[in-house]
């Protein structure tokens, strides 16, 4: 937010702001959505749902959400649907290792995510 905010000090203003994870929320708290304190309150829920959820890993993953929903199940789930052909997908960690053998032998490119827990965004 302090870059945004020298950013905003030197008199440029942006047509749109964007963030991806912790970085959307202190856009929106720098276009105005909501105040600091409010985005702190945000962020404090946010980490603390974030360690209490289960363990468990996210792949990205060079498809549809068409073409990934054979593999959806009780133990793998579709975290988001990032572009027309590029899904995250979310799940323990045997369920994301089947995943990925699947889908290598489907040809599809995954890619894993640095994380030691399985959520949702969808």
């Amino acid at each position: 937010m302090s870059l945004a905010q020298q950013v905003l000090a030197l008199g440029i203003q942006p047509a749109a702001l964007l963030g991806h994870s912790l970085g959307e929320i202190a856009a929106a708290c720098v276009a105005g959505v909501f105040n600091l304190e409010a985005a702190l309150r945000f962020v404090t829920l946010r980490s603390r749902l974030m360690a209490e959820s289960q363990p468990g890993a996210m792949i990205a993953a060079g498809c549809s959400p068409e073409k990934a929903a054979p593999l959806l199940g009780d133990e793998l789930s579709l975290a988001a649907h990032n572009a027309p052909d590029w899904v995250t997908l979310s799940g323990t960690e045997n369920a994301i290792l089947d995943a990925e053998v699947s889908l290598k032998e489907r040809q599809i490119p995954t890619r894993r995510l640095p994380v030691t827990y399985a959520l949702s965004l969808i």
